[in-house]
């Protein structure tokens, strides 16, 4: 069970050892932070849950909608914005991120008076970076003029497969015509495109994923994210017992590794933390600014995870059917070493700069982590850390999630993982 926790993925800490916490101790401690960390970037993520249709392969926090769902989820979100944004009355936001769920999920009325509700009440830097996630099947070219009015910047286009029988198979609506005549309208009004695929969805095979990725080359996008499907116990795909066989793993690896080398013949590359590919100005910045500059971000509302660096890690923790709550939150209070171990988690693979980490946490990562990385070194052999210059990372071919978490966290994390998954 351990195991199985940890290889989920590298988030520190655990939301396994989040405990209530109350809504006005939040705000307390944002207030802390921002007298007390005057330079440092903040970030604001929203959090739309509600999809079409909850597609087999997804692991997100989202559900199918209907218009009365949605509509008092928004009045929640706006309360929650009036509650927390007086705190950063004289503090300017670096970027904005909309993720879900399917933000572009929501009425044009409904978008542009909640996009219009943000901006009234925080202040941003000039040109702010923002983020915006959607579905082919809910844009049209009045809501994508929206988003460029309220100064979205990068669209992120999720299409993940183009092939039809797949798409029934995955429980997915989408059209091929309608989606080239949206990328067309897209490209003319916002700066940037980012569209993502995933490898090995049930009942592609490698010649249609072949032919397929060629129409979304030929779409230009300024970043193409490839991604393995992974078959977690979140999925629709393992909550009605399908399995994952040794042949799909096979088969997922030939898709991811095909792409990688025919997207790097189109003179994209690899940009850190972003997979492929073609300009950095193109990247989600508050994804970047997060991992790489530890930088603070306030979500709101169901699900959204927040960190204060230094300080605290909480999320609104409210299910479905209680929407009409907004103070049910937990967190978990973390210390300088907790804000280190999230920092090294999060960037090991792409590769951690001894300047910046000694930049932000005032002393040396080589010292901080050499048991660590001796351990390493001297269980999976020498070609597990690669070291660049100023940078070192680990060869992720050589090590798994499991492994990294099982090291980096602290002992004590894990105690109290096992305290709270066998009592």
């Amino acid at each position: 069970m351990i195991t199985k926790i940890l290889s989920r993925d590298n988030m520190y800490p655990p939301i396994e050892l989040y405990n209530t916490i109350l809504r006005q101790d939040i705000y307390n401690y944002w207030k802390d932070y921002i007298q007390e960390w005057i330079n440092n970037k903040i970030w604001l993520y929203i959090h739309i849950p509600f999809c079409k249709t909850k597609c087999d392969f997804c692991h997100c926090n989202s559900f199918a909608s209907n218009v009365r769902e949605i509509k008092t989820y928004i009045n929640n979100l706006e309360n929650e914005v009036s509650f927390f944004s007086p705190i950063f009355t004289n503090r300017k936001i670096s970027n904005i991120y909309f993720w879900g769920g399917t933000p572009s999920i929501l009425e044009n009325e409904e978008l542009d008076n909640f996009l219009n509700f943000v901006y009234s009440k925080f202040n941003f830097v000039d040109n702010v970076p923002f983020c915006f996630e959607a579905m082919p099947e809910t844009l049209t070219e009045s809501k994508i003029d929206i988003l460029q009015k309220y100064w979205v910047s990068r669209l992120s286009l999720w299409i993940q497969t183009l092939d039809e029988n797949v798409l029934k198979n995955i429980n997915r609506i989408q059209d091929l015509e309608n989606l080239i005549k949206i990328v067309k309208y897209i490209k003319q009004k916002i700066k940037y495109l980012n569209v993502d695929l995933v490898c090995w969805l049930e009942w592609e095979t490698i010649d249609s994923f072949k032919y397929w990725l060629e129409i979304v080359l030929d779409m230009n996008p300024d970043i193409i994210h490839v991604y393995r499907f992974n078959p977690s116990e979140t999925t629709n795909f393992s909550k009605v017992w399908k399995m994952y066989s040794n042949n799909n793993k096979s088969i997922r690896e030939q898709m991811y590794q095909y792409a990688v080398n025919r997207i790097k013949e189109t003179w994209r590359k690899k940009l850190k933390n972003d997979d492929y590919w073609f300009s950095l100005d193109a990247r989600n910045i508050s994804i970047v600014d997060r991992i790489e500059n530890a930088s603070s971000n306030l979500g709101i509302w169901f699900s959204a995870r927040s960190n204060i660096f230094w300080k605290l890690s909480y999320v609104n923790s409210a299910v479905i059917e209680k929407w009409k709550s907004l103070d049910s939150y937990i967190g978990y209070y973390y210390s300088q070493n907790d804000e280190k171990n999230r920092y090294v988690l999060q960037n090991f693979i792409d590769g951690i700069s001894l300047k910046k980490y000694k930049d932000l946490f005032s002393s040396d990562f080589i010292k901080d982590y050499s048991k660590s990385l001796k351990f390493l070194i001297d269980n999976y052999w020498k070609d597990s850390i690669i070291i660049n210059n100023d940078e070192i990372k680990i060869n992720f071919e050589k090590l798994t999630n499991t492994i990294l978490n099982s090291v980096f966290f602290w002992k004590d994390i894990l105690e109290k993982l096992k305290f709270n998954i066998f009592t």
